[in-house]
């Protein structure tokens, strides 16, 4: 799956409110494969605003165990 900048996805969903541009058209201007992208950023911008359209970047951190001690005894 591509990824797109908030940038880009706000650009079009401005263009998709602000126009008479269906979903399908706006795909088929910008190449993107489907126009289910643009439903899901329409929805989330009428939910969240600009701030739903940004990438969410989640790095978790997990402790690290070592048993290795056990193992090799």
């Amino acid at each position: 799956m591509a990824k797109y900048s908030g940038n880009f996805k706000l650009k079009i969903v401005q263009e998709y409110l602000q126009s008479a541009l269906s979903y399908d058209r706006l795909a088929q201007k910008y190449s993107i494969p489907s126009s289910s992208p643009i439903k899901n950023w329409v929805s989330a911008y009428k939910a969240f605003g600009e701030e739903g359209l940004q990438r969410k970047i989640v790095n978790e951190e997990y402790p690290v165990h070592s048993n290795w001690m056990y193992y090799t005894l």
